[in-house]
């Protein structure tokens, strides 16, 4: 999977970057085609934000998230997208096992 990740108005840290990485490895495993994640980490006042984009062949996900914690905020986030993935993944499945059913 290729991951970007884009710090705005705030510095760029190996910690963070880190955190990313590892939150990417975990949605790999759901094996969409064409995987690619785009992560932009900034702060705005007390609130640090994470969005998470994820695409993939046929299929987008987003998710957001706004804590005063920078790695709470890559956290939630990446649950979002996660849920996402899932969600599409199951029903894929779903829809295939009816498919051979039927056959």
């Amino acid at each position: 999977m290729k991951v970007d990740i884009t710090f705005k108005q705030m510095d760029a840290s190996e910690a963070a970057k880190q955190k990313v990485q590892q939150k990417a490895r975990k949605i790999e495993r759901y094996g969409l085609t064409a995987m690619e994640c785009h992560v932009i980490l900034f702060s705005e006042r007390h609130i640090q934000k994470a969005e998470v984009l994820v695409s993939a062949k046929n299929f987008r996900a987003q998710g957001v998230g706004n804590t005063s914690d920078l790695y709470a905020s890559i956290e939630q986030a990446f649950q979002k997208v996660e849920k996402t993935i899932r969600r599409y993944h199951d029903r894929n499945i779903r829809n295939s096992r009816h498919e051979q059913a039927r056959a």
